[in-house]
């Protein structure tokens, strides 16, 4: 028994949260690689759910609330969190599950704070924690033309998505400030692409092969983008990394795309040509192309960035090894597969 005491706490115990996230994943594959015991904390048990299914065996799967967690949950919460040497909190109440700030505060905020306070209240006074916490462009706003954005830019959150993630990055601050066993790596995550998340972009290629999509505007405004493996993998180097500790890192792959690039190589890889037809960003919600999309979908279409991974780079080690020109074609032809070469017009 003691030999097994001794093994097991050498062993690296890593919990995530939002596991079953196309993010959340990919980190799990990687850190069950790496040989780490990993946790994962989902909201309904897996008799009720079945998308932890998904992740590698062996993971240990916990069943709590970060929200509004009862004495029950939060017991279980302290559980799962007992003897972790890092927290990889990707739990997030996404853009288009609720317009309600309140429901982005419960998830995003007190999620967080609830997440720290059972790390606090089931070790030892000892016992160090390093919480890695996924982030969003959004902080800095949409709308930030001219500008190149790093992370010690000015935030501007204008939703509410944008501004309960910044609440996040703050209460894991306060945390880190008044308790010192408690540090930090905070990223900024771009529109991340790959698995789940190519939803939103088989929309425009949807569009696109029915003749509806127009470029808003003049199609000059700056989109940034990441691949989810690039992020994942960034995100295991940073757990691995001394200089990540109370740092902040903006994660896209740093490359300028504009909308009308971004459409046009989406057209190219349909066979398609470019689309002629333009619209005002003004008009776009009342038109077919706006109403086509979820508000987060058109804010991203309407955005204007660029965001510098400068700081990633040189401290991390930050290297995109996936660029949309790549992986756009595989995108395409798993929509084309997915919906065949005919499809109705959804209005």
């Amino acid at each position: 028994m003691a030999e097994e005491r001794k093994t097991h706490s050498s062993r690296r115990v890593s919990l995530v949260t939002g596991a079953t996230s196309t993010l959340g994943v990919e980190v799990v594959r990687r850190l069950m690689k790496r040989g780490d015991e990993v946790r994962v904390v989902i909201r309904q048990h897996p008799e009720h759910n079945q998308e932890w299914k998904g992740l590698p065996s062996g993971v240990k799967p916990y069943v709590a609330d970060l929200s509004f967690p009862s004495a029950d949950t939060f017991k279980i919460l302290r559980e799962a969190c007992e003897g972790v040497n890092t927290i990889f909190h990707f739990a997030s109440a996404n853009r288009p599950t609720t317009r309600k700030f309140s429901k982005y505060v419960e998830i995003n905020v007190i999620g967080t704070e609830n997440l720290l306070r059972a790390f606090m209240e089931s070790n030892p006074s000892d016992a160090h924690v390093h919480v890695i916490y996924s982030s969003s462009t959004a902080v800095y706003g949409y709308n930030r033309p001219g500008e190149t954005l790093t992370e010690d830019s000015r935030t501007a959150p204008v939703t509410p998505y944008g501004e309960s993630k910044l609440m996040g990055e703050h209460v894991i601050k306060a945390f880190a400030s008044a308790n010192k066993r408690v540090g930090y790596t905070i990223f900024r995550i771009g529109i991340m692409y790959g698995g789940s998340y190519d939803v939103s972009f088989n929309k425009v290629f949807r569009m696109l092969k029915e003749g509806r999509m127009k470029i808003i505007g003049d199609g000059g405004n700056h989109l940034c983008l990441v691949n989810v493996n690039d992020a994942a993998e960034a995100i295991v180097m940073a757990s691995e990394s001394p200089k990540s500790r109370n740092k902040t890192y903006n994660m896209t792959d740093g490359v300028k795309y504009t909308q009308k690039e971004l459409i046009g190589l989406a057209s190219k890889f349909l066979g398609l040509d470019m689309p002629k037809g333009k619209i005002s960003k003004f008009l776009v919600k009342m038109m077919t192309v706006g109403r086509s999309f979820d508000d987060a979908q058109l804010q991203f279409l309407l955005s204007d960035r660029i965001v510098s991974v400068e700081r990633a780079k040189k401290e991390l080690g930050f290297r995109p090894k996936r660029s949309i020109e790549i992986e756009g074609k595989s995108m395409v032809n798993a929509f084309l597969k997915g919906h065949g070469a005919t499809m109705a017009i959804e209005e």
